[in-house]
């Protein structure tokens, strides 16, 4: 299984030809959470609170698009589409998370003696589809499930 990252201003070094150009990841962190306020013997009338999005945390090996990245999460102001592209064996996708307004928040760096150098980085975005593509007993794609959140309207 493989990710990758489809960045609109940050080129990666991805060579199979139905991914060229993408940056490949070793893995990807998000999360949502909500407060959710109940009190003792009143539990039908809970309190649901706003839900808060985590940004989008994703750690990789470094490559030649490496001192791009860092420029964008020190520098770099302007928002990009990102799209997060996961793949099942025999180069299937079978997962995809679009990111608008997507700016990096962070970015760490890690050197390894014994293995190959990692690094870390964090994006924020203001609106994420998150789509999941069924298959069928065939392996072809099937129906398209498909959840959102956009950030500005909280919804």
């Amino acid at each position: 299984m493989s990710i990758y990252l489809k960045h609109d201003k940050i080129k990666g070094s991805v060579t199979n030809p139905e991914f060229k150009g993408t940056l490949e990841l070793t893995s990807v962190e998000w999360g949502v959470g909500r407060y959710i306020g109940q009190r003792v013997g009143n539990a039908a009338n809970r309190e649901a609170g706003e839900a808060t999005i985590s940004e989008v945390h994703i750690r990789r090996k470094v490559d030649g698009s490496s001192p791009t990245l860092f420029e964008h999460a020190s520098k770099v102001k302007d928002a990009s589409k990102i799209e997060l592209i996961f793949l099942a064996s025999g180069n299937s996708t079978y997962l995809t998370i679009q990111l608008e307004n997507a700016m990096l928040s962070s970015y760490s760096f890690t050197g390894r003696g014994d293995s190959e150098d990692e690094e870390n980085f964090s994006v924020s975005f203001t609106k994420m589809e998150y789509k999941y593509i069924t298959r069928g007993a065939d392996n072809k794609p099937g129906t398209n499930i498909v959840g959102s959140f956009d950030v500005a309207a909280a919804a």
